[in-house]
């Protein structure tokens, strides 16, 4: 969605005020900021977390749904370091070295929960980056990636150079403080971090999905329930002639899949809580598909492992620190992470390409 211009009327002193420090920033900073950014960068500020709640609020079904998947004895064994009982976590909890330690087990929780639940994860490859080091990736033709200009929303952006330099950016999320007398407020307190977890989840995967649909990379729309049927008969039978499961794969909503699927694939169950579904071997043995209540409807995905390279790079992995903020007593702990993502292709790999290339059956060694 793109940026919306808003007429705000000011009176002259207050203009020239921010004119004036927006000048001072310029000089400390040693870049270019005009009295423009500091008007928007307050509004930003100040209604930062009722955006945030309102971002969430839209989201909502599809928290649930990714909430419902994730184990959440896992998620307790780790915050509860490995049950050690509510004692042990109230004793922590008293001390700033203790908070530390909890911060620590929260971001371990964020860490167990976006790398075994979260689409992006799972067909993205991870590159934690060295310290200090750029997130530069050859591009032998286009690259897209996720980037966010100032003041403005997530765009996808797209580059033709030799290399591409992928900018990461920082994701963040609040976990309120907690007062803990009993059991029911540990468990209560996890059920919170759990929640926060499915945001962290849906947050990333919604990235993701933007990145591969706005790039126009490896999508199959599905306005014709016979065409997309076909593309995916014939999906299957590429791989199947490559016995490679992971030469493609095609990522979809579930409502999607209950539109498609079950028309060439008999007495198929799509079991409404799970959001990864794999067919037995009864059916394909050599193909997966990947059902995710995230992806966007009436989409099909269809990722070939060797046509395109995508990537995750982490500058700073899931961090959680404890935040002692005065202007906010109940935030107790800050959850963040640095990532990038992006997709480079080695040719051009738009639907037509993709559809040519499927209906044609071609395989890895009959390639133009």
């Amino acid at each position: 969605m793109e940026n919306q211009v808003v007429g705000v009327r000011l009176e002259p002193k207050v203009i020239d005020f921010l004119k004036h420090q927006a000048y001072k920033m310029s000089v400390d900073l040693n870049k270019t900021v005009s009295h423009i950014d500091l008007i928007r960068d307050a509004i930003s500020d100040k209604f930062q977390k009722n955006i945030q709640e309102y971002q969430e609020y839209l989201i909502s079904d599809e928290i649930t749904a990714i909430r419902t998947q994730i184990d959440v004895e896992a998620v307790k064994d780790i915050i509860s370091f490995g049950g050690r009982g509510i004692n042990h976590f109230i004793k922590l909890l008293n001390s700033d070295e203790g908070r530390v330690q909890i911060g620590q087990k929260i971001a371990e929780a964020f860490e167990y929960g976006l790398k075994n639940y979260s689409a992006s994860r799972k067909f993205m490859n991870v590159d934690p980056l060295n310290s200090g080091s750029l997130a530069r990736y050859e591009c032998p033709s286009k690259a897209f990636y996720i980037d966010k200009p100032r003041g403005s929303d997530f765009v996808v952006s797209v580059k033709s150079d030799e290399e591409v330099l992928v900018t990461t950016f920082e994701l963040a999320w609040e976990i309120s403080h907690v007062v803990i007398y009993e059991t029911k407020d540990l468990d209560r307190f996890i059920d919170n971090i759990v929640t926060k977890i499915s945001y962290a989840i849906a947050n990333e995967e919604r990235l993701f999905f933007k990145l591969l649909k706005e790039s126009g990379v490896l999508v199959v729309p599905c306005s014709n329930s016979t065409t997309a049927n076909e593309m995916l008969k014939n999906t299957f039978e590429l791989s199947k002639e490559n016995h490679d499961s992971s030469y493609y794969n095609a990522v979809l909503h579930p409502n999607t899949a209950k539109k498609i699927l079950p028309s060439f694939v008999p007495n198929i169950v799509l079991p409404e809580s799970e959001r990864s579904f794999h067919f037995s071997e009864t059916f394909y043995p050599q193909y997966i598909y990947n059902i995710l209540n995230s992806c966007p409807e009436d989409y099909i995905f269809i990722l070939p492992a060797d046509d395109y390279f995508s990537a995750l790079p982490i500058r700073q992995a899931i961090t959680g620190l404890p935040c002692n903020n005065p202007n906010n007593p109940e935030l107790g702990w800050v959850v963040y992470e640095d990532i990038g993502m992006c997709v480079i292709t080695t040719g051009d790999l738009g639907y037509s390409h993709v559809c040519c290339k499927l209906l044609n059956k071609k395989t890895k060694t009959d390639k133009p």
